[in-house]
């Protein structure tokens, strides 16, 4: 059985080895998508809620103010793709400031970027690790509430949020902030607390 979400990605990059993660995959269900809108979908097996949780999980471990107020503001806007993709197209602007990315090229990456979107390009700009770090908390985010696309089903793979929260979790690790144990036994939280009739 295949690890789920991030941890197929850090199983297969040999990050993780699968038998730290058997007592969670001894919980989850056999895989079944369902339908959630027009052209995307969720997993029975592993709800991209998820992806969306341990992204908070790890992003709470780091302490500088601008990661906890884009926490703050991904979890105000939970669930709404559209307030996400928002947030996220400013943090990429972020990013791209930080790396000394030219707007021409942002304005390819996003052709509907607004004024605010590229008045930060001229900003002073964040640290590039602080940067990376709130993009990728709203590519979480929004990657969840926006669904898995029909070539994440066919293939059998994770979204982009798992992505998102591989790489929030290397950062993390890279820094001593959290413990690969502690990711797992976060996710096995969370399994145990959809299950029906868990204690809450």
């Amino acid at each position: 059985m295949d690890a789920p979400g991030p941890f197929f990605i850090l199983v297969r990059d040999g990050a993780v080895p699968i038998e730290l993660l058997a007592p969670l995959l001894q919980r989850l269900p056999p895989e079944q998508y369902v339908k959630r809108g027009k052209e995307t979908y969720d997993s029975r097996r592993w709800p991209l809620a998820r992806d969306a949780a341990l992204a908070r999980v790890v992003v709470q471990r780091f302490d500088e103010p601008e990661i906890g107020q884009a926490l703050a503001e991904a979890e105000a806007a939970a669930g709404d793709a559209e307030r996400l993709r928002r947030r996220m197209r400013l943090a990429a602007a972020r990013l791209d400031a930080a790396s000394g990315t030219e707007p021409s090229r942002f304005m390819q990456q996003w052709p509907d970027a607004t004024a605010d979107d590229l008045a930060v390009l001229s900003e002073p700009s964040w640290s590039w690790r602080v940067a990376a770090i709130v993009t990728n908390l709203y590519a979480a985010y929004h990657a969840a509430a926006e669904g898995l696309h029909a070539a994440h089903v066919d293939r059998g793979v994770p979204g982009t949020s798992a992505e998102a929260v591989v790489n929030l979790t290397c950062q993390a690790l890279i820094e001593g902030r959290i413990e690969l144990e502690e990711l797992i036994d976060a996710a096995m939280q969370l399994v145990v607390g959809d299950e029906p009739n868990s204690a809450v």
